[in-house]
């Protein structure tokens, strides 16, 4: 066996070692302020029409954002805060 062949047969192995899922990783907790209510319900603070919106986000100071694809024509901004029901 070659020094290329060694070489690349413990480049495997390293690599298949980091794969192994270790268990002194912390496990996910789930986020305590998700609300887990039954009754919880949706509420639409924004909708568009005209654009097609690829996404949505809320702060952790619950502040809403939007972003638009960057394939449109009109681009003015990819990502918007939206206020009062505006953007």
């Amino acid at each position: 066996m070659n020094l290329k062949n060694i070489a690349v047969l413990a480049m495997a192995l390293v690599s298949l070692a980091a794969c192994k899922e270790s268990s002194k990783q912390p496990k996910q907790v789930p986020n305590s302020e998700v609300s887990t209510e039954e009754n919880a319900q949706l509420e639409e603070v924004f909708s568009d029409s005209t654009y097609q919106l690829t996404g949505v986000a809320v702060a952790k100071d619950n502040r809403v954002f939007v972003n638009y694809p960057y394939w449109l024509d009109t681009h003015s901004y990819s990502v918007v805060e939206v206020k009062d029901g505006k953007p």
